[in-house]
């Protein structure tokens, strides 16, 4: 197979449930989110907005929502990193 550093990139994705319990720099984030706002969508309209929420009460909130909607037992959102 032909290879390039996007495909290398894409067959070597994986996806994480496991986080460790400090805060993702700023910079970083910025970075993700721009990301998010230029991936591909439907008709190339790149309507994205994006949310980030930092303060671990409102993820716990927001996980606790997410949770009795999905009527899950124990769901915490795997438990990200928020400052």
């Amino acid at each position: 197979m032909r290879t390039n550093p996007v495909i290398e990139n894409i067959l070597s994705r994986r996806s994480v449930r496991a986080f460790r319990d400090e805060p993702v720099a700023r910079e970083d984030l910025e970075a993700i989110v721009a990301c998010g706002q230029w991936a591909p969508s439907a008709m190339n309209r790149q309507e994205w907005t994006f949310v980030v929420v930092d303060d671990r009460e409102r993820v716990a909130r927001l996980a606790e929502v997410i949770r009795v909607a999905l009527a899950r037992d124990a769901y915490d959102m795997y438990g990200p990193a928020a400052s």
